[in-house]
């Protein structure tokens, strides 16, 4: 870890299906944003899993592709908690300026 960062490998199977969900859509740019969506929704899981705390990764009906990338989400169920919102930070980046609100 370094300047507070936790770093820790991506899964093989993660990053592909990313790569993935990234090609089904229309044009780059919503290409680009589902493929950190996915990256980012992983990672907190993965950092929540850590913790010990209960997640729901799967998509559920009324999470499509299409609608994430156009929105811009990377949601994530906690179990008797209610979804909790994911957002990607660059490196570059030294605090969140906004977050939309759904």
């Amino acid at each position: 870890m370094k300047d507070n960062l936790m770093e820790f490998p991506i899964d093989a199977k993660v990053y592909n299906l990313a790569l993935a969900y990234a090609s089904e859509q229309a044009n780059l740019e919503n290409g680009l944003k589902l493929f950190y969506n996915t990256m980012t929704v992983w990672a907190v899981n993965h950092f929540l899993g850590w913790m010990e705390f209960e997640t729901i990764l799967d998509k559920h009906d009324d999470w499509t592709l299409a609608i994430e990338a156009v929105l811009d989400l990377a949601d994530l169920m906690l179990p008797g908690i209610g979804k909790i919102q994911c957002c990607r930070i660059c490196e570059e980046e030294s605090a969140i300026g906004s977050i939309p609100v759904l």
